[in-house]
């Protein structure tokens, strides 16, 4: 995968990989306690703090206004003070700076369900283990930002192995309307470049990755979409700016 993602068009869909089919190793969770309702800045099993960091990260990609962000904070009853920017450094964050690459897969940190480091693991998580942190190295993630989306997919791993295909309907709906909130009519163009981001990782990893998204849920997760969104904007202003 180069510095540059170009769109192509996808279509009005809620997903990251649609019609991708099978399992990837080590994708499978026992049930957890985790049952909380989606929304982007309202829970969906992230503290408050986490979700500050996620829209703050959108805040300095330049996806959405400092403004926004506080609205949608505010809703969910989240106060959160943040230092103020100067020019010299907001000019930087939209170039991406600031959210340099990872520079080791290990630098990943892993929730349990993928990860194989200091413990007795199987076969299957320690594969596991490897495909998650290829994945997140392969798309040039920020460490804490790789972290943050591979916390996401096991836990909506662990929500939607528990859902009917009606629950499962459901949860699909409000995430793409909490896209289609977030992006307006906008939607379409940038879901697009965060498909064709995800397509180019599973190609250059060996694929895994697409079916993993469609059959744990992780590629329904408005979170994760819009922050692969935002890495592949990301990488192509790098490429413009190089």
């Amino acid at each position: 995968m180069t510095d540059t993602v170009s769109a192509t068009p996808g279509g009005d869909v809620g997903q990251i990989a649609p019609g991708a089919a099978g399992t990837a190793s080590g994708a499978s969770a026992s049930p957890a306690d985790d049952a909380s309702s989606p929304g982007f800045a309202g829970g969906g099993g992230f503290s408050p703090e986490q979700q500050a960091q996620m829209l703050q990260w959108m805040v300095e990609a330049g996806s959405m206004t400092q403004a926004e962000a506080d609205a949608m904070l505010k809703d969910a009853g989240i106060e959160v003070q943040k230092p103020e920017a100067s020019a010299v450094d907001e000019h930087l964050q939209g170039l991406g700076y600031g959210f340099e690459p990872a520079e080791d897969p290990m630098q990943f940190k892993l929730p349990e369900m993928f990860d194989a480091t200091d413990r007795a693991t199987t076969g299957d998580i320690v594969e596991a283990d490897a495909q998650v942190r290829g994945w997140l190295f392969a798309a040039r993630l920020p460490a804490q930002i790789g972290s943050a989306i591979a916390d996401e997919a096991a836990r909506v791993s662990r929500r939607t192995e528990r859902m009917t295909p009606a629950d499962r309907a459901v949860y699909q709906v409000e995430q793409k309307a909490q896209l289609q909130k977030l992006w307006g009519v906008e939607y379409k163009d940038k879901l697009a470049l965060a498909q064709q981001l995800t397509r180019e990782v599973d190609k250059k990893t060996g694929g895994g990755l697409l079916s993993f998204l469609e059959t744990s849920g992780a590629g329904d997760s408005a979170l994760i979409i819009a922050q692969l969104y935002e890495q592949a904007h990301r990488l192509n202003l790098r490429h413009k700016a190089a």
